[in-house]
């Protein structure tokens, strides 16, 4: 599949761990050593992230934030987030809670296949 649609939503559970996330990963490689990470916190920011061989390369924030950003559009600690991820390769286009968010190209992934 080169052109698909993951469609959730997600929100954090009453944790002791400060450092708490949830979030989707999508365009697993089949090898292991590529995926796309898309994530949020309690602070309510997000990131995203691609897993490059044994090391995560940051596709939002910078490094020195680890990838964090800031966004209003992410609700409350207590509430749900909808999460759209629509996929056309190379293009990855994130939308949360109905709101554009990020745009990306993912270059070099090989398109997964159909498992029921």
């Amino acid at each position: 599949l080169s052109v698909f649609n993951i469609l959730t939503t997600l929100k954090l559970g009453p944790a002791d761990n400060e450092n708490q996330t949830a979030g989707v990963i999508f365009l697993v490689q089949p090898d292991g050593k590529g995926a796309i990470v898309f994530e949020f916190n309690k602070f309510k920011q997000y990131r995203v992230k691609q897993l490059v061989g044994a090391y995560y390369k940051f596709l939002s924030g910078d490094n020195e934030g680890q990838g964090w950003v800031k966004s209003s559009t992410l609700a409350g600690k207590n509430d749900y987030n909808e999460i759209d991820i629509r996929v056309e390769l190379p293009q990855v286009d994130i939308y949360l809670n109905g709101k554009f968010l990020q745009s990306f190209d993912v270059i070099d992934y090989e398109p997964g296949t159909w498992a029921s």
